[in-house]
């Protein structure tokens, strides 16, 4: 794709990930099958900006952003955790999101590899993602760089 910049995320970046942030969890209450989308009010808003903002300033996360012409069409986030037996660390690959008219143009692939660069930088030697089983452009991409089905998890709303 013409033109495309993957950067670090900065502070300035804020605003416009909050947005995509919605759109995000929005579209996983799709694929979970929720039967009402989130209730966004101000206090709902404030939370997930401030959990943005501690994002980009915690050094186990990575978020990059997809920037085209100016405009951001996409982010990737992620963060290095250490496994619990054996310590060792591993990239955790929270999200990537592309915005609609946008998808289907490589950005994706774009984002996890420089997502996974940068994690491996910081010494992960393993990466795990999760996925919703009906969210099929996800899980093709995963594949695509090597990832494989290990586990399920079964959810239960109350």
């Amino acid at each position: 794709m013409d033109n495309l910049l993957i950067r670090k995320a900065k502070s300035k970046d804020l605003e416009e990930l909050l947005k995509m942030n919605i759109e995000f969890i929005d579209t996983m209450g799709q694929y979970y099958k929720e039967k009402n989308k989130k209730k966004w009010n101000k206090n709902t808003l404030n939370s997930v900006k401030k959990a943005l903002s501690r994002r980009l300033r915690n050094k186990k996360e990575t978020v990059l952003i997809a920037e085209k012409q100016g405009q951001i069409v996409g982010y990737a986030g992620g963060s290095i955790e250490k496994e619990y037996y054996s310590r060792s660390k591993f990239g955790s690959i929270d999200d990537i999101f592309i915005k609609k008219e946008f998808r289907r143009s490589s950005i994706g692939e774009k984002l996890l590899s420089g997502l996974i660069k940068q994690m491996l930088r910081r010494g992960a030697r393993e990466f795990n993602a999760s996925v919703a089983v009906r969210n099929k452009a996800s899980r093709k991409l995963l594949m695509k760089f090597g990832f494989y089905e290990h586990s399920f998890v079964y959810t239960k709303h109350i």
